[in-house]
């Protein structure tokens, strides 16, 4: 299977030189950065032994302490738009996404939809078999 948000970690590494927090984030982390969760994953059950499994996904971005942070915070959201608008890594397309400043914070929101083929048709999501068919 797919771990979105550890390649999404990746690929903020590796366009940025800023730090990334995954889940856990501390009450006192750096500015400017960016913390990456995972807010909502689905699973659906399609005829002839499929799983779609729908990603919803949260970066949200802390700018530098300033006056212009909400300034920081767009200009953020156009690159991350650049970059994730087609994720050339895993060959994947956002279904969605969309960003939004909230109290002087980044939030970027970005769903997945990938269609897994269950290995002997088995219901076990742990034996599930990346398919190439991606919505």
């Amino acid at each position: 299977m797919v771990d979105l948000q550890r390649e999404i970690i990746n690929t903020l590494n590796n366009n940025f030189n800023i730090k990334v927090y995954g889940e856990g984030k501390k009450q006192d982390f750096a500015k400017p950065s960016f913390s990456v969760r995972e807010i909502d994953r689905q699973y659906y059950k399609q005829v002839g032994g499929f799983i779609r499994t729908n990603y919803q996904l949260l970066i949200e971005y802390f700018p530098t302490v300033s006056k212009r942070q909400n300034t920081e915070c767009r200009t953020m959201g156009l690159e991350l738009l650049k970059i994730f608008n087609f994720y050339e890594d895993l060959k994947l397309h956002p279904t969605e996404i969309t960003h939004e400043i909230h109290d002087e914070v980044l939030q970027f929101h970005i769903d997945f939809s990938i269609r897994y083929e269950m290995v002997d048709n088995s219901p076990l999501i742990r034996h599930a078999q990346f398919r190439s068919e991606i919505k």
